[in-house]
């Protein structure tokens, strides 16, 4: 009888740790186009291009509701999407895989706005412009994704994917964005 009761207590634990598997957390919400045991795709096809008229000049801003700003001050702002999983066993995750697709390219009319220093009421900072990094002809972001931290919720092991749906080459003014992404584990 004892036996009967612990195993519909391991299928319930069991059970649960499937369904968590693949569970995602983010830092806002996100369209999740399809998911499975081992896949999730994710679409970051609601995005926005603005201008932004400063003193220092008129500046292309790239805004999504489920990404934010990752690189240094003075950089091109391209925004990142933190994807949070909860793997049901971390340590048998051997290899992750991002990988895009729906690739758009688009010229932009200005310059992409440079991430500024974060200030606080009353403060003032000087307008931050990365001259060398504006000047490289090349696309800035030089990987598919970057693996975070691991923390943990409840118990439950929680790994970090960073995920880089857009990217920009500030020569050529070019901002392509993959508009789904597929994350494997």
């Amino acid at each position: 009888m004892e036996w009967e009761i612990i195993m519909k207590i391991v299928n319930k634990v069991l059970a649960i740790s499937i369904v968590l598997l693949l569970m995602f957390v983010s830092v806002s919400p996100i369209n999740i186009a399809q998911k499975d045991e081992e896949h999730i795709t994710l679409s970051f096809s609601d995005y926005t291009i603005d201008t932004i008229e400063t003193p220092d000049g008129t500046f292309s801003y790239v805004s999504t509701p489920s990404c934010v700003s990752y690189q240094p001050v003075g950089y091109p702002d391209i925004p990142v999407y933190y994807a949070q999983i909860f793997p049901k066993d971390y340590k048998n995750i051997h290899e992750i895989y991002v990988s895009g697709s729906q690739e758009n390219t688009i010229t932009l009319g200005y310059a992409l706005f440079p991430v500024q220093e974060q200030i606080h009421s009353g403060q003032t900072a000087d307008f931050a412009y990365n001259e060398e990094v504006y000047t490289t002809d090349t696309f800035i972001i030089e990987q598919d994704f970057e693996e975070g931290n691991i923390g943990y919720k409840n118990g439950y092991p929680i790994k970090t994917i960073i995920v880089f749906p857009f990217n920009y080459n500030p020569v050529t003014n070019k901002l392509t964005v993959f508009e789904e992404i597929t994350i494997t584990i």
